[in-house]
């Protein structure tokens, strides 16, 4: 890739069995971060970078791709905010999806794709763990709750099979101790 003199935070990466690379990482400069982007092509030519987005508050990254090269990104934009692109790989990013409300809290996103091209992101969403699902290039279903609502659940995983059967887990506190 290259050298820089700029600070990178939460970079990812995944890598399809054909051997095609997406790497992605948040570069901060001054008071905002350029969400960057890479790919390595099946020929092991590397691409050009490209700025996925350029918000303040970019964080959390995760990136998930399909030995079709379908790739999805998502990431958390500030404080209430999940967002998310698609692509094929070496090919342009979708325009963004935004898929929480921006009205509460979101924080760590996760995401996974499979063969089918099925996508589902869960994240935190004011203590409980939200989701949404999607065909690769189709819109997103609108949010459920995966967890109970009245007891607190943070730092959510996520895993789908080739059939499309998703689970989630996640810590969960019961109450507080004074």
């Amino acid at each position: 890739i290259r050298e820089t003199n700029k600070k990178i935070k939460h970079p990812q990466l995944v890598m399809n069995a054909g051997g095609e690379v997406v790497v992605l990482w948040v570069e901060r400069k001054g008071g905002c971060s350029d969400l960057m982007t890479i790919f390595r092509l099946k020929s092991r030519r590397w691409t050009q970078e490209t700025i996925l987005s350029d918000a303040k508050g970019l964080s959390s990254p995760r990136l998930a791709m399909n030995d079709e090269g379908q790739v999805i990104s998502v990431w958390q934009q500030g404080e209430e905010v999940i967002v998310s692109a698609t692509c094929r790989v070496g090919e342009p990013w979708s325009d963004l999806s935004f898929l929480s409300s921006g009205e509460e809290s979101a924080h760590t996103p996760q995401v996974v794709i499979n063969e089918s091209g099925q996508l589902r992101v869960i994240w935190e969403q004011k203590g409980a763990i939200v989701g949404t699902a999607s065909f690769f290039g189709e819109a997103w279903t609108e949010l459920t709750e995966v967890s109970d609502p009245s007891v607190s659940a943070l730092r959510p995983q996520l895993y789908m099979n080739r059939a499309g059967q998703a689970v989630a887990i996640w810590e969960r506190e019961l109450g507080y101790k004074v």
